[in-house]
């Protein structure tokens, strides 16, 4: 009980079932909701008991309540016309009831986001400290109250509502892609149907706690709402949420706190799998160029020129020619993927064949920049040594020999 009390959410009671519907006995008689019928308690003194003597003026009726009545009024709010489905995409495309809703919906958020972490139940208000105005309670109280302060609208001070501060990466159609861009996504394993690049910087206090004020929700809010409006069959559905601080760093709780915001946000829009991550940068750019590499993959699909594989036995090479794949690939000109993998023996060298396979594959380009060549290599446990001379010496003396100016290593683990 303590539970379901500490969770109160007044924004959930504008949806309970009992304000819109009456609950009807198989005798006929009225109860204000389905548990009040089972405990038999009927409607207020003067009130019609059964469903012969109907009347409208039963919509503005005093509601029999109790302590139970906190199992639909905690977290999103519940009833026996089921959880609100506002703002969920439908798996079928047919008209659902209306029911009202929460100003906002960040304290269901927290309360999905921290059940799906699996994380301890109390936690104190210090993650949001808000000069004192909070007592100590626990966190689907104070930090959402704190949380929800900024959602409704309040000023805070430092705070820019115009700030844009998150990118959201839809999935491509393979058909779309050029063939290198294919080739990088199949590197990354399951694409998710929505990346999404999150810019918290602006949000952390020197003290390393974070002001929720300084992020846009509401509007990360409708993106993701706009992105995901109908299901498809009964396929999982994937989001992964990456928040990038640049510069800063937050305590642990307040992290823990922001990842479980997100987690249950992407939950009340119906992604069946959610992943966020944290990252920490130090490029005072890091921002900037992730804007731009937003711009160039809003290009994929439009026209762009083809990045087709030269294939070999044994190489693989590809010409970069699209905005986006140079933002993926460090700005390269052209990406040369060694099949062979490393192994713990290796000295990290190219066999004569493979050097050869290179620079022939390489020159049938024709490439009209040679700024830096990216290679792709692979190696197998053990091989930390070769991979090191690789990239210090043998990838850069062929670099080098083939003319460009410089040269970007990506290394991937087989078995």
């Amino acid at each position: 009980m303590h539970k379901l009390v500490d969770a109160f959410n007044p924004q959930a009671a504008a949806g309970v079932m009992c304000r819109t519907t009456l609950s009807v006995g198989w005798e006929g008689r009225l109860y204000d909701c389905d548990f009040n019928q089972m405990l038999d308690l009927e409607l207020a003194p003067g009130l019609p008991r059964h469903i012969r003597d109907f009347d409208a003026a039963l919509a503005q009726r005093r509601i029999v309540t109790g302590q139970h009545c906190y199992g639909c009024t905690a977290g999103c709010g519940s009833g026996c016309q089921g959880g609100d489905r506002s703002g969920r995409p439908d798996i079928e495309d047919r008209p659902q009831p209306q029911r009202p809703l929460p100003k906002n919906p960040l304290h269901c958020w927290l309360t999905e986001g921290r059940r799906r972490e699996k994380m301890a139940s109390r936690h104190a208000a210090r993650f949001f400290p808000q000069g004192g105005t909070l007592t100590m309670r626990p966190v689907l109280t104070a930090a959402a109250a704190t949380l929800l302060t900024c959602l409704s609208g309040a000023a805070g001070e430092g705070a820019d509502p115009s700030r844009t501060n998150y990118l959201v990466f839809p999935a491509r159609k393979p058909a779309d892609m050029t063939e290198l861009q294919r080739s990088f996504a199949r590197q990354g394993g399951a694409e998710p149907d929505y990346r999404v690049l999150i810019n918290a910087s602006p949000a952390v206090r020197p003290d390393g706690t974070i002001d929720p004020r300084a992020f846009d929700w509401e509007s990360l809010e409708k993106e993701i709402h706009e992105h995901f409006r109908v299901r498809v069959g009964d396929r999982k559905y994937r989001i992964a949420l990456t928040v990038v601080y640049y510069g800063s760093r937050p305590n642990e709780e307040s992290r823990r706190l922001f990842s479980w915001a997100l987690k249950g946000m992407a939950a009340d829009f119906g992604y069946d799998e959610i992943d966020v991550a944290a990252s920490f940068s130090t490029d005072a750019d890091g921002w900037k160029n992730d804007i731009q590499r937003k711009q160039a993959y809003d290009l994929i699909g439009k026209g762009q020129q083809e990045e087709p594989a030269l294939d070999h036995e044994l190489v693989t090479v590809y010409p970069v020619r699209t905005p986006y794949s140079r933002q993926v690939l460090g700005g390269a000109d052209c990406v040369v993927d060694i099949k062979r993998a490393f192994d713990k023996d290796d000295e990290g060298t190219l066999t004569r064949r493979e050097a050869e396979a290179v620079a022939a594959t390489v020159a049938r380009l024709n490439l009209s920049s040679k700024d830096v060549l990216y290679f792709r290599i692979r190696k197998k446990f053990g091989a930390t040594r070769a991979i090191r001379t690789f990239s210090d010496e043998t990838g850069k003396d062929l670099a080098k020999k083939l003319g460009f100016k410089s040269h970007i290593t990506q290394i991937s683990e087989v078995n």
